[in-house]
């Protein structure tokens, strides 16, 4: 499932609650190009040494996600969605179609 973070709820109280409800949380930082966004994702979501930092990759290795937990992924997407809105687009998508049911998605647009 992949939400957006409601308008004035802080990314801070937002990644507690989710922990007090028993999720793990992987955040995803800002970002200024595909690149960044790439080792962001990599860092964040400690995808595998083989990770090959395209957006084929990342697709790829989502689907290979098992975290063993409920898990949100907060991504801090408001930089990237304003400076490369295809790039933003395409990397949601591959979000909704590659992760696992027990990971969702939560966008900050700030």
């Amino acid at each position: 499932m992949i939400a957006d973070l409601p308008e004035g709820e802080s990314v801070a109280a937002t990644t507690d609650r989710l922990r007090r409800d028993g999720r793990a949380v992987d955040l995803v930082p800002e970002a200024a190009d595909k690149g960044e966004l790439l080792d962001a994702f990599a860092r964040a979501l400690s995808l595998p040494a083989y990770f090959g930092h395209n957006l084929d990759a990342l697709n790829d290795s989502l689907g290979d996600l098992h975290p063993g937990e409920p898990t949100t992924v907060v991504w801090l997407a408001g930089r990237i969605e304003r400076d490369d809105p295809k790039l933003y687009g395409t990397v949601r998508q591959i979000l909704e179609q590659s992760l696992p049911n027990d990971v969702d998605v939560l966008i900050c647009h700030r």
